[in-house]
């Protein structure tokens, strides 16, 4: 969830943020 704040590391599914 992008919703609160996670590194773009362990964001991998948020493609709101960059997409690894």
């Amino acid at each position: 969830m992008h919703q609160r704040k996670v590194p773009l590391r362990m964001c991998t599914g948020c493609g709101e943020m960059k997409p690894k």
